[in-house]
């Protein structure tokens, strides 16, 4: 889904919403306003992202982010949801994954 899509969310009910290790590339105010969508469209998420963030750039135009977006700003932007359970991210064989990336599944609060 282009990011040009994301508001046809809003007109969506959508049983899982499902990302994998892009929001914290993202500056924050960017990956709430995708989040907008899903905290009211989905009825549950699934994320791979590094909680802790991405590595912060110096300055701007440098590699990194400005500001990192971190397990907080999933929180703000699933503010209608609970997080059910976090882990560390393994590869099938058992081997962790990338350093820092954890899965979360998060459900609907009752009554939103």
């Amino acid at each position: 889904m282009g990011a040009w899509h994301f508001p046809l969310l809003a007109s969506f009910k959508l049983d899982v919403f499902w990302n994998c290790a892009s929001f914290q590339e993202m500056e924050p105010d960017v990956a709430l306003n995708y989040l907008k969508y899903v905290n009211e469209s989905a009825q549950r998420v699934y994320l791979m992202a590094k909680m802790d963030g991405k590595t912060q750039a110096k300055r701007k135009g440098e590699p990194g982010v400005l500001v990192p977006v971190t397990l907080e700003h999933y929180r703000k932007g699933l503010s209608n949801f609970h997080l059910d359970s976090m882990e560390d991210c393994y590869y099938p064989s058992g081997r962790p994954m990338w350093k820092g990336y954890r899965e979360s599944v998060w459900h609907r609060k009752p009554g939103f």
